[in-house]
């Protein structure tokens, strides 16, 4: 199967597309994070929604994409979970480095790692080009 006929292929083919890859991907490691970390620490929905003092509807959106969620709301939502939040950008080897054996004995990939109380969770790894 060509490139050009795969859904990935055809996101890729153009500016726009990759554009929209790249934030579909974005959303997709934040909300992974923030259920690993509910799931770790036993919060459930409504709980998360009592913590921020918002509805558990408002929760299920910001975890299903269909809320923005802007820095200010992901590090409200870390603080209600008690664990921090530390983005390293794509390229920025000087921050990441030293955490580049946290993914199962992996080299780093250059892609982004989020820091949750000095331990790394790294996300799903993004389909590669």
């Amino acid at each position: 199967m060509s490139n050009e006929k795969t859904l990935y292929g055809r996101l890729t083919a153009t500016e726009e597309g990759r554009r929209l890859l790249k934030q579909e991907q974005a959303i997709l490691e934040i909300t992974e994070f923030i259920c690993r970390q509910m799931e770790k620490k036993g919060v459930v929905r409504s709980e998360l929604a009592r913590r921020l003092g918002k509805t558990k509807g408002y929760i299920t959106q910001l975890l299903d994409g269909r809320t923005n969620m802007t820095v200010r709301t992901i590090a409200d939502v870390c603080h209600a979970l008690d664990c921090g939040f530390h983005v390293s950008p794509e390229g920025d080897h000087s921050a990441v480095q030293a955490r580049r054996t946290l993914r199962a004995n992996k080299p780093y990939d250059g892609k982004a790692v989020f820091i949750a109380r000095g331990k790394a969770a790294v996300p799903a790894q993004s389909p590669r080009q």
